[in-house]
């Protein structure tokens, strides 16, 4: 009887301190607070960490509150995206270090089994946080065969936001063995959602092949926080210890991959060096899985004086290295994805000259706040090149309207505010 009457006083106090907190959360509602259930399987090392820890803080600066669940052995929000431009240095330990390993070693099927499985640890994981607090939304970064939102979205009826950054059927670095059943869990996933976030208008003509609606796809590219550059930066600094004299600097930042194709960069710079342009030297900044082959290529055309390496640079340096550049250059990309040293040079009021591709020109706007080319076009991107060199003038006044474009629509803010937005609309 005591144990009955027990049982019964706590379960009438939870309930109580439950009806409490919905009072208060309904008040803080009005004033258009939120609580936020943001999911993601990434170990968040490289530019999705940026993203991803870019977002949680955008949410919070608005005045929303994020519960974050992520797999075991993440870093801290405040540590994601810190790796250096060279994902090969960052130090691992305890179970990120196991992770890291089956990443690299399991054979694929083992991979993607895995990837299935963990399923059921986030669906545990978010039942259990969902028990403990209400949320107005779950915010999910969709990764390959990731069904735990769109199932805690529908068993609990909360609206779900998916960001896609990626979809079936794209050419990406790792190989997918079970696409059928990776095309069948993204379905219903986007199906499920509330609305999807994605950062190209290539990846929305993706999904929109997929859901049925097209008003629930927006495309927000990847952005910065306007208040991280307004510092002063180490411009001088950076070139004089690469002893860089040259006037005008062409460079590129990230992590080297085969479809940036600098490469192209190195003999288009070449030739232009041989043609009598003296002023110029260029600044590679990170390093990456092609490095090797670009150093080879430019100690064989013997331009070492001329185009240096910076190596990998510390997550927290990198504005200061972009800033000891006058043009950012970027002579190939995937057509997918939206590169977010393209947001940071524009930050600092950097030219840009920059391939059509669809994730460039959704941002980049041809002689206003950049120069795009034709793909993968050597002679067009020689000729955009000097169109900048030959003009410093141009170099700062499209520099100078990249910089305000950036400023004004491209925040972290501005693009968590359209999200808030999303799930109001459909409420």
């Amino acid at each position: 009887m005591f144990k009955d009457l027990s049982h019964f006083i706590e379960e009438y106090e939870g309930r109580t301190t439950f009806l409490l907190n919905n009072q208060y959360l309904h008040k803080r509602l009005r004033k258009g607070f939120m609580k936020i259930l943001y999911h993601h399987r990434t170990m968040g090392r490289g530019a999705e960490g940026v993203h991803i820890a870019s977002v949680v803080k955008a949410f919070e600066k608005l005045g929303h509150q994020v519960t974050i669940i992520a797999p075991p052995g993440v870093a801290r929000i405040e540590e994601m995206g810190q790796s250096p431009l060279d994902k090969t240095e960052e130090k691992t330990s305890g179970i990120n270090k196991i992770w890291k390993l089956i990443s690299k070693k399991a054979p694929q099927i083992c991979f993607e089994i895995l990837e299935i499985s963990y399923n059921i640890v986030s669906i545990l994981r978010i039942r259990k946080a969902i028990k403990q607090d209400s949320f107005n939304f779950i915010y999910e970064r969709s990764a390959y065969f990731l069904l735990a939102g769109a199932f805690i979205s529908r068993w609990y009826s909360i609206p779900l936001v998916v960001e896609a950054n990626e979809v079936v059927g794209i050419k990406r670095a790792r190989r997918l063995i079970m696409g059928a059943f990776a095309s069948i869990v993204e379905r219903i996933t986007f199906q499920q959602a509330t609305s999807i976030f994605t950062v190209s208008s290539y990846l929305k003509e993706r999904i929109l092949k997929v859901v049925d609606s097209s008003d629930k796809v927006y495309v927000t590219p990847n952005a910065i926080d306007p208040e991280e550059y307004k510092q002063q930066t180490k411009r001088i600094e950076i070139r004089k210890k690469y002893g860089i004299t040259k006037k005008i600097v062409l460079g590129f930042a990230g992590w080297f991959d085969w479809w940036d194709r600098l490469d192209i960069l190195i003999d288009v710079c070449k030739k232009i060096i041989d043609g009598g342009h003296s002023d110029i030297s260029v600044l590679f900044i990170g390093d990456g899985p092609m490095a090797s082959d670009l150093k080879d290529q430019v100690k064989r055309l013997q331009v070492e004086s001329r185009i240096f390496f910076t190596g990998a640079v510390p997550r927290q340096e990198v504005i200061h290295y972009i800033d000891a550049i006058d043009i950012g250059v970027f002579s190939h990309s995937n057509k997918f994805g939206s590169p977010v040293v393209l947001f940071e040079m524009m930050g600092l009021g950097k030219a840009i000259i920059a391939p059509r591709l669809k994730p460039i020109t959704d941002v980049i706007e041809h002689e206003k706040t950049g120069i795009i080319f034709s793909t993968l076009d050597q002679i067009a991107l020689l000729e955009s090149i000097l169109t900048m060199v030959d003009r410093p003038d141009k170099i700062k006044r499209i520099g100078d309207a990249a910089r305000e474009t950036v400023f004004a629509r491209h925040s972290w803010q501005g693009n968590v505010i359209k999200i808030i937005e999303s799930v109001k609309v459909c409420s």
